[in-house]
């Protein structure tokens, strides 16, 4: 199927199910409801593909504003686009993406398990839906702390 067509066939979808029953925090879109994904019910948002894990993420960091406000850097693992797109645009913020995928378009290529940044170098980190797929996911975690900084917070 060309990008074309499918571009199309996902509006055509976006458009079919607009509603009032569910609404993506992300971007704002209203739906009868969320789409299947291929293993769950009421998975995905049409419009930006966001899953729970993302549209529940996003929420927590609107209901806890002091999150993103007290952070002057945040690295993101291997980012998901409908963040990345609300998490790159806050003022103030610098917003840093990582994966360790040749194929991602992101800042650093870094190995979660043997970050090359100084100790402290984030406030802020969000490394989701990563972990599961890292062998020695405790040397990961240690890392996470170690980059980062005194107060701040890991996602």
């Amino acid at each position: 199927m060309s990008r074309l067509a499918a571009a199309v066939r996902v509006r055509a979808a976006t458009v079919r199910h607009r509603g009032s029953a569910v609404r993506c925090p992300l971007c704002g879109s209203g739906f009868d409801r969320f789409k299947d994904d291929w293993n769950r019910p009421d998975a995905l948002c049409w419009r930006c593909g966001s899953h729970e894990r993302h549209r529940a993420q996003w929420l927590l960091l609107e209901r806890r504003p002091e999150l993103l406000g007290d952070a002057r850097s945040l690295l993101h693992f291997s980012p998901e686009w409908c963040l990345r797109e609300r998490l790159s645009r806050r003022p103030g913020l610098r917003y840093v993406t990582t994966d360790l995928d040749l194929g991602q378009d992101v800042d650093l290529r870094l190995d979660v398990t043997a970050l090359e940044l100084p100790d402290g170098a984030f406030d802020a980190l969000i490394c989701s839906h990563v972990l599961e797929h890292v062998p020695d996911d405790a040397a990961a975690m240690r890392e996470l702390r170690r980059v980062t900084a005194p107060g701040g917070w890991c996602l």
